[in-house]
């Protein structure tokens, strides 16, 4: 018999999805940003790996926040229609993908500062600078395709307002 916690979340289910996600997603990144800087900065991959772990487990550290702001622009942007809702819906992803970017990119840069700072002190700024924003694109050139198509609602507004008239009437508040 499994417990049933007050607050409804099966923590043990929940982190093993989370995990099931998360790792075949951090191998991708690390592998393709590996790569990537392996080819630019002239070091070993496996340098590289090791570099591309620690700089996207900040990453993902620094995306919680941005994802809870993100969840505040869905929510003030994006209408509570559903025709309104479905028309808006493939801005706002782009909007909160770019914002991810932007942030990964800033972290992963940080990170990559402190990392030429010990290892490679020859390595100019701009390539740097470079690497970084090449490994990232290589990454989420695959990655927001796939977030989109994942995030994208499963249904038509059709679905809901052909041969019905609810979608005429005001929005009910429901308490």
């Amino acid at each position: 018999m499994q417990p049933i916690l007050a607050n409804a979340i099966d923590f043990g289910l929940v982190i093993r999805q989370g995990l099931t996600v998360l790792v075949p997603l951090m191998l991708f990144q690390v592998g393709v940003e590996a790569i990537v800087l392996r080819r630019i900065w002239r070091a070993s991959f496996n340098d590289m790996a090791r570099f591309t772990f620690r700089a996207n487990c900040w990453s993902l550290a620094a995306g919680i926040p941005t994802k809870i702001s993100n969840a505040v622009f869905y929510d003030a942007w994006l209408p509570r229609d559903l025709p309104g809702f479905f028309a808006r819906y493939p801005f706002a992803v782009g909007v909160v993908t770019l914002a991810f970017f932007v942030v990964t990119v800033l972290v992963e840069l940080a990170c990559a500062s402190r990392w030429r700072r010990n290892k490679q002190p020859s390595l100019a700024p701009w390539a740097l600078l470079n690497g970084i924003l090449l490994a990232n694109l290589a990454t989420y050139a695959v990655l927001a395709p796939i977030h989109y198509f994942a995030t994208l609602p499963t249904c038509d507004v059709r679905e809901f307002t052909s041969d019905t008239r609810w979608p005429d009437r005001p929005e009910t508040q429901v308490v």
